[in-house]
């Protein structure tokens, strides 16, 4: 087993450094957070990624999808832009299925294996308290907010 470091730990940083911050504290092995790769995949900077993983001697295994639907409005409320797969209208699944799709492939041209997929409305919200302090979310005001969508947490100590 080998331990690795999600890269949005250095979400203020763009993906190559925080590769690079990643493997001189000792990792070989990033997971790649969904806004680092938003970034990458909206560029199609494959080619870079590939090149970083490679200069720097870093593996990344898996790259979270997206949490937020990168066909929504950025400047929306975060719960009104969740990627949706079970959305009731057939138009909205299909583009967030096609979405993760893309990721796939990019997945694959890139070497990663593995692809988190947060599926959105099938149940509900399942809350990261972790995610939330990196992205330094009002874990109060979220849960305020979203009460009636969250379903499960994953809760870190």
């Amino acid at each position: 087993m080998e331990l690795s470091i999600w890269s949005n730990f250095y979400y203020d940083l763009p993906f190559e450094k925080a590769l690079e911050k990643i493997k001189n504290t000792g990792f070989n092995y990033s997971d790649l957070s969904d806004s680092h790769a938003a970034y990458i995949f909206e560029k199609i900077e494959l080619d870079k990624l590939i090149d970083i993983k490679e200069k720097i001697c870093i593996n990344i295994y898996q790259v979270h999808g997206p949490i937020c639907s990168l066909y929504e409005d950025p400047k929306k409320e975060i719960l009104e832009r969740l990627v949706d797969f079970a959305d009731r209208r057939k138009e909205i699944r299909e583009r967030e299925v096609n979405c993760i799709i893309k990721y796939i492939e990019w997945c694959k041209i890139s070497g990663i294996e593995c692809i988190v997929v947060h599926p959105g409305g099938i149940k509900g919200i399942c809350f990261d308290t972790s995610h939330a302090n990196v992205g330094k979310v009002n874990i109060n005001e979220f849960i305020k907010t979203a009460k009636e969508k969250i379903y499960a947490t994953h809760i870190k100590i």
